[in-house]
């Protein structure tokens, strides 16, 4: 298995255990990144974190306070500087970020490690790249005020990808010789800063920063425990991983700690667990870790949880820690935090960083060998940087107490004796005891006094050591020894401390060396000698306390001490002042001068000596601060307020600040502040104050003259996009640069800002027309913000609209003409009563209305209103009217046959000045129809048609507007006289009276079936024939009517005139063949000629041939006839001749003789 970590790198195998921890990621399924132990022990001591962020809570897409979870501005121990409204000491430069924190470190203790973790985002800003932070450094300050720049370890540099190109890292770097360098064990105030990360406004979740520094020490007076520190970049996973090679104490309270920091907790996304236990089976919450604020389900939640008190074991006496850690609010913004317990981010808090410790105790049982790990979240993303992991092992403890038997000498030769119990209150045998005691100068080891547990030791080694052999469990070594004052002044006390050092083999594993130390024995030497005190002096500054170093400095006499002073100074001050000397003077508020108060002293022998301590209280010029607004004079309040001193006045200053503005400020302090034209950023000036006493004191007035973004307007109608320009003309300040804007408007328009020059694209919501705005922010070189509106008002847009109506036709449309406006709210408020043409025109408010033409006009038309929307804007268009013509359709009737010269079919149209478009055509039925322009027709029906005919025409106004009418003709069928003769008696068959009769579809409707001479008629319907009978006896004119129909049902009547004659004799008639020409074989051509018949009343003649009518002649004229006969002349006897006289009588039939 390839790790970065191997066990051979502990020291122990109980070490084993939080190696293992580094192999967390080496499995498939776990998470994404390793541990890596970077320093291993086992020693009577502990682990301790402290550190802080470096960024406060942002809002959304902007560099001011808010709950986002993420930071929005850094941290930075400088108080000039200031982000938008985010408090002073914040800046938006990772190069100027730095935080502080308070290390707590026993006293008496050594400093085995201490490593610097620092961690934070990258990528969201693209200019923050793993090249940078790779390449930079950061600082370290310690409590001792000196600057330590750091490099990063590359070897354990680690990153994660959160996507894409951004992320989160995580550097360290070992920095044990710079705290081992330190005073009081290291512990004080630490700043570090210089921290690459990100606030870029855009990112509203993962911006992020912090540092860890974790400590492991030595410290003879705390229990045995592994301690093992870790680094690492582990992102939230979800698989447990498996930790073994311990074991546990088999019997016994467990007791074990983890130090933990991470990256990213945010206290409003809960869901962060931490869970422990001894099989793979891990669930929540049986196996969560929690602490007094890490809750169970909101695990890593922003708290810089570093307070660890350590109280004294009563059965021990070691010190101990117990619990878990809870909220450091020392550092900076340390009152400043969110709350995990309820889920709720504070504005502006500290934000995206976690330290804290817990109790595991409980999690771990005797004996216990092996466990899983696991860390797991709901919603949040975090990453784990840190790790330190302590747990109490099998070790010998040694209670060690020493005891004297005097507590003063006052005389050379007196005699010490030391009797020390040592007691081994652990669990296993401590091994080669080995004492040690230096004592102080002035006394000397008594010879042949050292005895351990009554038995002398020759020529005892206390600077070397003095072995004392192994030490079972409860088991106890005493050991007395003597020693002689050979000097009583100095010192004026002896204090002894002896220390035991030993060693134990833990499970598995290899020696372990080990220390314990008694406490401090003392004993005070005193002289007879009496007491003297010296004047002192002091040198405070107003309103400031004083802590006072002793006074007893320059003081002589043996074991002296205060034994009594003034508690108020001669100008009222106050004085708390300890025995040993120090004190702490407050002057009188607002004092500056001299003040005085004595104190007198005493020795043990109760000799006093009393004398005076004076004050020298300085005034004290408070820094001011001031703000204003670009290129806008600042009428500054007196400076002196809130400086301290008696009798303050101002007796110089700056005329000219750094960054060129002018200043005129008045004795009193006030002053006048004219910044440089177009400047925004920090600007200061210096003034010196003098007190009555002509102590001077110089004050710094700091100015920060914020850039102003002037707000902007715009116009465009509705539905348009607007163009606009920069909106940087009308805004001041240095540097300006647009970082954040609206992307959508408050009425719900789209905004597109070029952040580099400031124009602008606005796209208005769809139909909306009003009072649009939306917000931008700018901020100067200084990060330095201003926030101004650009109001946009967006017109209404009337459209156009039409209609249509034909000629004396109202108009009453429905659609309303603000259908196709754009605007809020459009109403109508005006409109044209009377339209251009002379229309009447009534309009709704809703856009609905009522159009009348002018009487019998067509032709285009027109009327305007006028919208107004909510916002009181107006806007008009015209509604474009064409008035059709209209052609009322025309008839007509005619007969068959019949030509029909039509009247002007434009008499009953609509429309102005109406002509008819001249044509010729055919009708629907056959017919052929001419049309003049006057709109007058020829209308010629088919030959023999009776029915429906139609035609079309086309009507055209004087706009070139047509209109088409139909004309229908009812062509009327037409029924002719008919005539007949029959002989007296003698019925007639008449031939189909339909014959001669015109129309479509003839049929007979009705007849007179009795004639008017009484006669009667039977007539076939269909056909038309008829068969006549007249009265008997009758000879003359007889008649009847009968009624034709058509297809169409069209009737028309006539009348069948029917001639009865009298009998004629046969007619005798000879003829002769007057000429045969041959034509072929068997055809001649005969032409006879005949004699005029005798009777007188006879009138024409008919020739017969075969029963048919061929030929008839008047008589006396010549006949002339041809007929076909064979070569047999017989042929010729099928001719025949009858004669008609007046009465229309017809004899019967006479052969023709052919001779």
């Amino acid at each position: 298995m390839n790790t970065l970590f191997s066990f051979r790198s502990c020291a122990a195998a109980l070490t084993k255990f939080f190696c293992l921890l580094a192999l967390m990621y080496s499995f498939s399924t776990q998470l994404e990144a390793t541990y890596i132990s970077i320093y291993t022990t086992t020693d009577n001591g502990a682990i301790t974190f402290t550190g802080n962020t470096l960024g406060l809570d942002k809002t959304t897409n902007q560099n001011n306070p808010g709950t986002t979870g993420s930071i929005g501005a850094f941290i930075t121990t400088d108080t000039s500087m200031q982000v938008g409204s985010f408090p002073v000491g914040t800046t938006l430069t990772w190069q100027n970020n730095s935080s502080t924190a308070v290390l707590d470190i026993p006293s008496g203790s050594t400093i085995l490690h201490a490593e610097l973790i620092w961690s934070g985002s990258y990528g969201f800003d693209p200019a923050i790249t793993l090249s940078l932070i790779q390449s930079s450094t950061v600082t370290l300050i310690t409590p001792d005020s000196v600057s330590h720049t750091i490099t990063l370890n590359p070897a354990t540099f680690q990153s994660r990808v959160n996507s894409g190109s951004n992320g989160f890292y995580v550097a360290n770097s070992d920095v044990t010789s710079i705290l081992t360098a330190l005073a009081n064990s290291g512990a004080g105030t630490y700043t570090v800063g210089h921290v690459p990360a990100t606030v870029i406004s855009s990112e509203n979740n993962l911006n992020c920063a912090g540092w860890t520094l974790a400590v492991v020490y030595q410290n003879p007076n705390m229990f045995t425990s592994n301690l093992t520190l870790f680094v690492g970049c582990e992102a939230q996973g979800s698989s447990p991983a498996l930790v073994s090679g311990f074991q546990a104490p088999s019997s016994g309270t467990i007791t074990s700690r983890l130090f933990v920091s991470a990256l990213e907790g945010d206290a409003q996304l809960t869901g962060d667990h931490f869970l422990v236990g001894a099989t793979s089976s891990l669930s929540y919450p049986t196996n969560a870790l929690s602490g007094t604020n890490n809750p169970v389900n909101n695990f890593f939640g922003s708290q810089m949880n570093t307070l660890l008190p350590l109280t004294t074991d009563v059965n021990s006496g070691k010190l101990v820690a117990s619990g878990s850690s809870t909220l450091d609010t020392r550092g900076s913004f340390g009152t400043s935090n969110s709350d995990p317990s309820s889920g709720t981010n504070v504005s502006g808090a500290r934000q995206g960083y976690d330290i804290t410790s817990v109790d595991m105790g409980s999690t771990i049982t005797n004996g216990q060998t092996q466990l899983y790990a696991q860390g797991t979240t709901n919603q949040d993303v975090y990453t784990v940087n840190a790790l330190g992991i302590q747990i109490q092992v099998q070790a010998p403890l040694i209670q060690a107490v020493k005891q004297t038997d005097v507590s003063t000498v006052s005389m050379v030769g007196d005699t010490i004796t030391y009797t020390i119990t040592l007691t081994n209150i652990g669990e296993t045998t401590a091994s080669s005891l080995v004492f040690t005691d230096i004592l102080p100068t002035g006394l000397t080891l008594v010879s042949n006094s050292f005895t351990v547990n009554g038995t002398p030791v020759s020529n005892p080694d206390l600077v070397n050591g003095v072995p004392l052999g192994d030490l079972a469990v409860n088991a106890t070594t005493t050991v007395i020894f003597q020693a002689q004052v050979t000097q009583i002044n100095p010192p004026s006390s002896y204090d002894n401390v002896s220390t035991i050092d030993y060693s134990y083999t833990p499970f598995g594993g290899s020696p372990i060396d080990l220390q314990s130390q008694t406490n401090t024995a003392s004993v005070t030497s005193i002289s007879a000698d009496a007491p003297m005190a010296n004047p002192d002096t002091g040198t405070a500054v107003a309103n400031v306390p004083l802590n006072g170093s002793s006074v007893l400095t320059n003081d002589t006499g043996t074991g002296i001490f205060v034994s009594t002073y003034d508690h108020t100074t001669t100008q009222a001050g106050t004085v708390v002042m300890q025995s040993d000397g120090t004190y702490v003077y407050t002057p009188p508020s607002n004092f500056s001068g001299t003040d005085t108060f004595t104190y007198t002293i005493s020795d043990p022998l109760m000799q006093t000596a009393m004398t005076t301590v004076t004050l020298t209280v300085l005034p004290q010029a408070q820094n001011d601060v001031g703000s204003v607004a670009a290129d806008t004079p600042l009428n500054g309040s007196s400076v002196l307020t809130n400086d301290a001193g008696t009798g303050l006045t101002v007796t110089s200053y700056d005329m000219t600040s750094t960054s060129g503005g002018t200043i005129v400020m008045q004795p009193d302090g006030t002053y006048i502040y004219n910044p440089p034209n177009d400047f925004s950023g920090t600007d200061n000036f210096n003034y010196v104050a003098t007190d009555s006493s002509g102590n001077p004191t110089t004050g710094t007035v700091t100015i920060t003259v914020l850039p102003v973004a002037e707000n902007d307007f715009g116009t465009t109608p509705a539905n348009t996009v607007l163009n606009g320009s920069t909106v940087f003309t009308n805004d001041m300040g240095s540097g300006l640069m647009l970082i954040a804007y609206d992307h959508t408007s408050v009425q719900g328009g789209t905004v597109v800002m070029n952040m580099m020059d400031g124009t602008y694209v606005y796209t208005p919501p769809s139909n909306f027309s009003g009072l649009d705005t939306f917000t931008y922010t700018v901020q100067d070189q200084d990060g330095d913000m201003s926030v101004a509106t650009v109001s946009i008002t967006v017109l209404p847009v009337a459209v156009n609209d039409t209609g249509t109506t034909p000629a004396n036709t109202p108009l009453n449309q429905m659609t309303s003409v603000l259908s196709n406006d754009a605007g809020t709210g459009l109403t109508v408020t005006a409109y044209d009563t009377a339209s251009l043409q002379g229309g009447t025109i009534v309009m709704q408010t809703n856009g609905t209305y009522l159009y009348t033409p002018p009487f019998n006009y067509s032709g285009p038309d027109s009327f305007n209103y006028t919208a107004t929307d909510s916002n009181s804007s107006t806007t008009s268009a015209s509604v474009m009217l064409t008035v059709t013509p209209h052609a009322t359709n025309d008839t007509a009737i005619t007969n068959a046959n019949t030509t029909l010269i039509g009247p002007s079919v434009l008499a009953n149209d609509t429309g102005t000045t109406l002509t008819a478009i001249a044509s010729t055509s055919p009708t629907t039925q056959g017919g052929l129809v001419s049309i003049n322009t006057n709109g007058t027709y020829t209308y010629v029906p088919p030959t023999g048609f009776s029915g429906i005919d139609t035609f079309t025409y086309t009507a055209v106004d004087a706009f070139n507007d047509m209109t088409m009418g139909t004309v229908t003709i009812t062509v009327l069928p037409v029924a002719v006289n008919d005539t007949g003769s029959t002989p007296e008696n003698i019925p007639l068959n008449g031939t189909s009276v339909l014959s001669n009769d015109i129309g479509t579809g003839l049929s007979i409707a009705s007849y007179d079936s009795t004639t008017t001479a009484g006669g009667t008629v039977v007539m076939n319907t269909t056909t038309g024939t008829y068969t006549y009978t007249p009265p008997t006896g009758f000879v003359g004119l007889d008649t009847f009517s009968y009624t034709i129909k058509d297809s169409s049902n069209n009737t028309a009547t006539a009348t069948v005139s029917i001639t009865v004659g009298a009998v004629l004799p046969p007619v005798n008639f000879k003829g002769t063949i007057s000429k045969c020409q041959l034509l072929n074989k068997t055809e001649y051509s005969l032409q006879a000629q005949w004699s005029a018949s005798p009777s007188p009343d006879i009138v024409f003649y008919r020739i017969y041939h075969n029963g048919k009518v061929v030929a008839g002649v008047r008589p006396g004229e010549p006949f002339v006839f041809s007929a076909t006969c064979l070569k047999s002349k017989a042929a010729a006897r099928e001719y025949s001749i009858t004669a008609l006289n007046s009465g229309n009588a017809e004899s019967p039939p006479a052969k023709i003789k052919i001779q």
